[in-house]
């Protein structure tokens, strides 16, 4: 939590690895001013520094390392830390698209369904049920009501509805 309320525009060691997409390094987190979490003064370690995690000149994330009076952050340290941050934000980069293009597939998917379903069905009551099932399953909603609106009574009446098993809810002519 502490970490979320650091602001990344400041001159916190995250903001400045993040702003210039390198290595920030603090030799005394004790009393460096860069360090604005006081938990993290507060540990029993001595240096710290944030690796930016990028990909595609894209910051994806950052890591932290904190080293004990009896470790000093070498630069061989450094160079390793990078090559680990770049092979994480590539990682996460990779992730991310992935689960884009999983979201779009699973898109298409359901409108394929409901394509098939409103195509292969006469009856509206049917349409309307296998709809609305398909609607709860793509956005895991609790519960979808389908309804067809009367101007004559200016109501509406349901036609496909979908809740949870634990539902008070009663779907009955609902008033526009």
């Amino acid at each position: 939590p502490a970490l979320s309320e650091i602001p990344l525009d400041g001159d916190s060691l995250m903001a400045q690895a993040i702003q210039f997409g390198k290595i920030a390094i603090v030799d005394d987190l004790k009393n460096d001013p860069r360090v604005g979490i006081e938990v993290v003064r507060n540990l029993s370690y001595k240096q710290g520094m944030v690796v930016p995690m990028s990909a595609q000149n894209r910051i994806a994330g950052a890591a932290f390392i904190f080293a004990t009076d009896k470790r000093v952050i070498t630069e061989d340290d450094r160079d390793l830390m990078q090559s680990i941050c770049t092979l994480l934000g590539t990682a996460i980069e990779k992730a991310r698209f992935l689960q884009k293009e999983q979201m779009a597939v699973k898109r298409l998917k359901a409108m394929d369904e409901v394509a098939i379903t409103v195509s292969s069905a006469l009856d509206v009551e049917e349409i309307a049920e296998n709809v609305a099932e398909s609607i709860q399953t793509f956005f895991g909603s609790q519960h979808v009501v389908i309804a067809r609106y009367d101007a004559s009574s200016d109501m509406f009446f349901p036609l496909g509805v979908r809740k949870a098993a634990n539902s008070i809810l009663d779907h009955t002519a609902i008033p526009s």
